[in-house]
């Protein structure tokens, strides 16, 4: 018992409920058999009434569970669309910033650093770019 008070109330009010609802089913199901053992119109009658109703509850349990799924498989569509998009995007984000740093006007920091030193020893430099290749010539 004492292991039980550190689970939550729902988790302890579940060991006194289950036994509960067992003990009304027996004592339900043994009124309800000596009734129909001594054929009671009305519990013959109430039968009926009682395999409808199980019968009902049984297929709104079963559409509430396919509606559930149907709900699960839509987000998980739209979850994976937002993904793939987001995918997509992020690969056009990266190809064009990596076509900006291509076509750059001075071909960035690192080339003017060049320069300059070359510049101040009495260097010479010259640049070029073709088909995508960088060619960058150093002459002190």
């Amino acid at each position: 018992m004492r292991q039980l008070s550190h689970y939550p109330a729902s988790v302890q009010c579940q060991f006194g409920i289950v036994p509960l609802v067992g003990y009304l089913f027996d004592y339900i199901t043994h009124v309800y058999t000596s009734l129909l053992s001594e054929a009671n119109p009305a519990a013959v009658e109430f039968m009926f009434f009682v395999c409808c109703a199980a019968f009902l509850c049984s297929i709104l349990r079963a559409s509430r569970v396919e509606r559930q799924r149907i709900q699960m498989e839509q987000l998980q569509t739209s979850l994976n669309l937002q993904v793939t998009q987001a995918m997509r995007e992020i690969e056009a984000l990266r190809l064009s910033q990596q076509r900006a740093s291509t076509y750059r006007t001075g071909h960035g920091l690192g080339v003017r650093s060049i320069c300059a030193i070359s510049e101040r020893y009495g260097g010479l430099t010259s640049f070029a770019a073709k088909d995508g290749q960088f060619t960058l010539r150093v002459m002190l």
